[in-house]
């Protein structure tokens, strides 16, 4: 057999295996069998997270897909029970709940083992862990403790240790978290208008020119009295000087201001300042003192303003239509005077100078106090405002009608008092 011949015998033979080796059928390969179910990744919030915002959804990640029809409106649940939607997006699952969270509230968050892969797997039981809403804001929500009292309260001071309130009949009463109240034995009897917390000791005001003192709200010092008809209806600490103010009825019908001015709260010096009228209120600047309320007859409210508690000079009225000037607060940028009239309030830069707001919602404000972060105005049938600049109000829920007429606040807690009730918030 030639060579050619050869060549080509086995080029053939090549040909024929080729063709045989192609025409067999290729057998499917089985893919790995899933037998691992989803696990949870990660949670917001995280496992023992504080502070969490009551309006907060949570969410899930897992390890894998999973077939969203095998959620339902339970596969995330919270103890203490919370209402909500659950959606799925693939491997992540979010719960948004219908309504806020509580505040200051710990839950235990579940999700269940009813959620599964592709292929059908489900975890072997639920998945839990914990975390914990932060306190409200002090002013949004608020708590009433309605006390056992004969007299009305009217105001409401916090020295870092105890709240005190005063009241009608010299009534007084004292708490050391604002739950549990305790009523305290004073030399007052007369009316108590106003209470302050002068730093070390606590101050308090009220009919016949009354002023007394105590370094706890337990124990009371008597500093001065006088006429029956002299009233002091608030007083405010500088840091230096102590300063009350009032007023008093003189034979024609008219009212005289009173004015009291101490360096220590223990002796106590009568200003002659020959102004007519009463004031209701007084607050300190850091430059000058501003005192609010009205003069008789025909009752003009008014404004007055004074640099050294001795020398006062009228800045403002109006007529009895428009505010009565119940309480003026100041909070280093901007004073406010509030009252009666429920749709003006008076502000001003420096004290000197006042304009009118109109306001967006009825106010009928007895009391207003600056807390370092917001303003605080309650008043009548329980109305409470807050506004951070005085210009901006957001009414408040008290849960109260009571007639609010004192308020004490810092950037943590607010108190209000009135009749026989305190409110405390958060």
């Amino acid at each position: 057999m030639s060579q050619r011949i050869s060549r080509s015998l086995i080029l053939l033979f090549t040909i024929i295996l080729l063709i045989l080796a192609c025409s067999k059928k290729k057998e499917p390969v089985s893919p790995p069998t899933d037998n691992t179910p989803p696990e949870v990744l990660s949670t917001y919030p995280e496992n023992g997270q504080t502070a969490v915002s009551v309006a907060d959804s949570l969410v899930v990640v897992l390890s894998e897909p999973i077939v969203c029809s095998s959620i339902g409106t339970s596969v995330i649940y919270l103890n203490p029970t919370a209402v909500g939607i659950s959606i799925c997006l693939q491997d992540t699952i979010v719960f948004t709940p219908s309504e806020e969270l509580r505040h200051n509230t710990t839950y235990t968050a579940t999700v269940s083992s009813t959620i599964q892969d592709e292929a059908g797997n489900r975890p072997s039981e639920e998945y839990q862990w914990t975390f914990t809403t932060g306190h409200a804001s002090p002013g949004v929500s608020w708590t009433e403790h309605q006390l056992i009292l004969s007299k009305s309260l009217c105001d409401i001071a916090y020295s870092g240790s105890a709240f005190v309130a005063v009241g009608i009949s010299g009534q007084v009463v004292r708490s050391t978290d604002g739950d549990s109240w305790q009523v305290i034995e004073t030399p007052a009897v007369g009316d108590l208008h106003k209470i302050i917390w002068a730093d070390t000791i606590f101050v308090a005001v009220g009919d016949a020119e009354f002023i007394m003192t105590s370094p706890d709200g337990i124990e009371w010092t008597v500093r001065r009295t006088g006429h029956v008809a002299r009233s002091m209806n608030a007083v405010v600490f500088t840091g230096d000087m102590y300063v009350a103010v009032g007023g008093h009825y003189v034979t024609d019908g008219s009212m005289l201001a009173d004015v009291r001015t101490s360096a220590d709260a223990i002796t106590w010096d009568s200003e002659s300042i020959e102004q007519v009228g009463s004031m209701s209120s007084v607050v300190w600047t850091g430059d000058r003192f501003i005192a609010s309320g009205f003069q008789v007859p025909g009752l003009v409210y008014a404004i007055w303003t004074s640099e050294t508690g001795q020398d006062w000079v009228l800045k403002h009225t109006t007529t009895a239509s428009a505010a009565h000037y119940e309480d003026v607060a100041w909070s280093g940028d901007v004073a406010i005077a509030i009252g009666f009239d429920p749709s003006e309030l008076l502000f001003s830069s420096d004290g000197l100078q006042w304009n009118s707001r109109v306001l967006s919602q009825n106010h009928q404000s007895r009391a207003i106090e600056w807390t370092g972060s917001q303003f605080v105005a309650v008043g009548h049938f329980g109305n409470i405002f807050t506004s951070p600049d005085g210009d901006t109000w957001t009414r408040r829920e008290s849960g109260v009608l009571t007639d609010l007429y004192g308020v004490w606040g810092s950037t943590e807690r607010i108190a209000a008092v009135g009749g026989s009730t305190v409110l405390t918030s958060p």
